[in-house]
């Protein structure tokens, strides 16, 4: 007949019927540390953690470093939102984000995680605050030992990049410096170095005034952005290729707004214009803007002149989509480009090659769009129909209605004649196309997709 202590004995997990009656010391665990993929500490949220650049980098993930003392051990570790993250609280169908489980002996250990949460895709954890739990069950009499510390996650990024229209050139002797504003030296006038702040100049224009910028749309962007939840950077200045490197390695969201065509977005940072093109052979028809367009004023009207014959762009101002790795998007949730024809189908469209490489979806518009104030309140009303909790498609039919502007300071007259010319305007908006990578509804909505869903392996180019 067994004796009530031995049964008791015989049901404790992971111990054998005499170890109770044994005096020994019990396991004990503790968190060394927690190393993003570029080696950064991240434990105790003195570095934030940005998982969107540095969860995985190349052959190295994350690393949570733990020690086991006196006794092997099952060692359980738990990520879990801090009380304070409302929205991954809310967003997480069970309270843990992330679990692993192993049994080890003495000594330093090392758990690797790839910054992603276990449910709804795989995405990027949520910002905000987390805590790292681990509990270690000794191996002969079955107690826990349990610490833990805290991590707290970047926003995931937004990059927003508005146009600078040069509001008037002409080929003159008299020539400025974009970048400082002075008069070039006579003797400077034929090199490709200003004689004051040596920075690439264009020889063949000059400033009439300064240039006028999609500020207020970019602006717009960043403070929108920022309420629903990304660390957004404004950027009007920067080249094609700086643009396309932050597409690759941090942009959850990149929206565009400036000059462009079904195949190429142009970037013009103050005197050395370059662009984005799908491939070497749409290359062809990319010509410098400044070249090809001059602003004039005619009896108190405005006028664009296009001129065929402008230069075609070279090679080593062009940076082609066709060549970025294989999967080089994968964590790119949302495109908007705001420029004309970007939504157009047809060859190798912008939309296509993009999606081809990973990014989820790609707003863009069939017709020639303008109006650098109508950009501004269309991206105001797309923005907050998104922090509303609309879909990307049905957020874009809504932004329309927010493109009208406020006529009460013109005449009756003007007035008619406005609302008329805001029809066209409206018409033209209305005309947008979002394109959806496999897998990725057209009508996703920002939360949770800009976390980046897992997508699995796929081969081709």
């Amino acid at each position: 007949m067994t004796e009530i202590g031995e049964a008791v004995a015989v049901v404790i997990p992971g111990m054998l019927p005499a170890a109770a009656e044994e005096s020994h010391d019990c396991a004990t665990v503790e968190i060394v540390s927690i190393t993003d993929a570029n080696g950064t500490s991240i434990e105790g949220g003195k570095e934030k953690y940005d998982p969107r650049r540095y969860a995985v980098v190349d052959d190295k993930s994350t690393t949570i470093t733990y020690k086991i003392e006196n006794q092997g051990a099952r060692v359980f570790l738990w990520i879990i939102p801090d009380s304070g993250n409302s929205i991954a609280m809310d967003y997480y169908p069970t309270p843990v984000v992330f679990t692993s489980y192993e049994v080890v002996g003495e000594g330093e250990h090392e758990m690797e995680w790839d910054g992603r949460g276990r449910a709804r895709g795989k995405r990027f954890i949520i910002h905000g605050d987390y805590k790292v739990e681990i509990s270690a069950k000794c191996m002969k009499c079955g107690k826990k030992a349990k610490h833990e510390t805290t991590i707290t996650v970047k926003p995931p990024y937004a990059y927003t990049y508005g146009a600078e229209h040069h509001d008037y050139w002409e080929e003159t002797e008299q020539k400025w410096c974009p970048t400082c504003r002075r008069v070039r030296a006579e003797s400077n006038i034929t090199s490709n170095k200003c004689n004051v702040c040596d920075t690439y100049v264009r020889t063949r224009y000059k400033y009439e005034k300064e240039p006028e910028s999609n500020t207020k749309g970019a602006e717009n962007w960043r403070k929108r952005l920022d309420d629903v939840g990304f660390k957004v950077t404004k950027a009007t200045t920067h080249s094609a290729s700086e643009a396309l490197t932050e597409m690759r390695t941090k942009s959850a969201v990149w929206a565009f707004d400036g000059h462009a065509n079904e195949q190429w977005l142009d970037f013009m940072p103050r005197g050395h214009e370059t662009a984005i093109v799908t491939r070497p052979k749409a290359a062809e028809g990319v010509r410098y803007w400044c070249d090809c367009h001059q602003r004039k004023e005619v009896d108190g009207d405005v006028k664009f002149t296009f001129k065929e014959e402008g230069k075609i762009m070279k090679k080593s101002d062009l940076e082609f989509l066709n060549k970025l790795p294989a999967r080089a998007l994968d964590d790119v949730f949302l495109l908007i480009l705001m420029g004309c024809n970007t939504g157009a189908s047809g060859g190798l469209a912008l939309h296509q090659v993009l999606r081809r490489k990973g990014a989820d979806l790609v707003l863009g518009f069939i017709p020639d769009i303008y109006g650098v104030k109508l950009y501004a309140r269309w991206l105001k009303g797309f923005m907050d129909e998104l922090e509303d909790g609309k879909g990307i498609r049905d957020a874009a039919t809504a932004a329309v209605t927010y493109v009208p502007r406020n006529l009460q300071k013109y005449s009756k007259g003007e007035r008619k004649e406005k609302r008329k010319e805001e029809k066209e305007f409206i018409a033209v908006y209305r005309m947008f196309r979002v394109y959806a990578g496999k897998g990725t509804n057209p009508n996703a909505k920002l939360l949770p997709m800009r976390y980046g869903r897992k997508k699995p392996r796929r081969k081709g180019p």
